[in-house]
């Protein structure tokens, strides 16, 4: 599939063809393989790509507002300064991937698992992560601001100067995250939670 490519303008035109022919938001991209390819900048907003495998995909800078990625694989990929706005990434797979300022405002990423993810200056506001695995994240400078954590795992995650203002961490994990009491205390709710120093709450 010329959407694989590793030249970006062929991925591009790809897409553009694809979604002419109605087959971005119909169900015919699930499970595609798109490993390795360069989509920088490609649009791909409200395509269902539910299962497909986008490991060390390049996909800085693309439009993926709306889409369904359920159960996707992108691990290792590139995603920054991307648009995804709206997306559903529940049970997906983001092992490492980066998302250094990208807009993942209103998305879904519950059960996601997201070790080790660079989220530098994200913006996951209103976003719903609830059981996701963020163990090692990098939530720098993060837009936290109402997202839902509930039962998250977020040990060992550095949220240096996050907003978490609203969020919710009920039973959420931070132990050992890089986190400062000022930021916890502008949460919604932090009951159950195991914090930094292993206490429960």
């Amino acid at each position: 599939m010329q959407l694989g490519s590793s030249d970006n303008a062929i991925a591009c035109e790809a897409a553009e063809q694809l979604r002419d022919k109605g087959w971005v938001e119909d169900g015919s991209l699930r499970s595609v393989h798109l490993q390795d390819a360069n989509l920088e900048k490609v649009n791909l907003a409200q395509a269902d790509l539910s299962f497909a495998n986008f490991q060390r995909a390049n996909l800085v800078g693309a439009s993926l507002q709306g889409a369904v990625l359920i159960g996707a694989d992108l691990s290792f990929a590139n995603l920054d300064n991307a648009n995804l706005t709206d997306v559903d990434l529940s049970n997906s797979f983001l092992q490492e991937t980066s998302f250094y300022e990208t807009n993942l405002s209103n998305s879904k990423l519950k059960f996601a698992f997201l070790v080790k993810a660079d989220m530098g200056k994200v913006q996951l506001e209103n976003a719903n992560l609830q059981k996701s695995d963020l163990e090692g994240a990098n939530l720098t400078e993060a837009n936290l601001v109402h997202s839902d954590f509930r039962g998250a795992n977020l040990q060992d995650a550095v949220l240096i100067n996050s907003n978490l203002h609203g969020a919710n961490l009920e039973n959420c994990n931070l132990m050992n995250s890089k986190v400062t009491i000022n930021q916890l205390e502008k949460v919604k709710s932090l009951e159950g939670a195991i914090m930094p120093d292993g206490a429960l709450v």
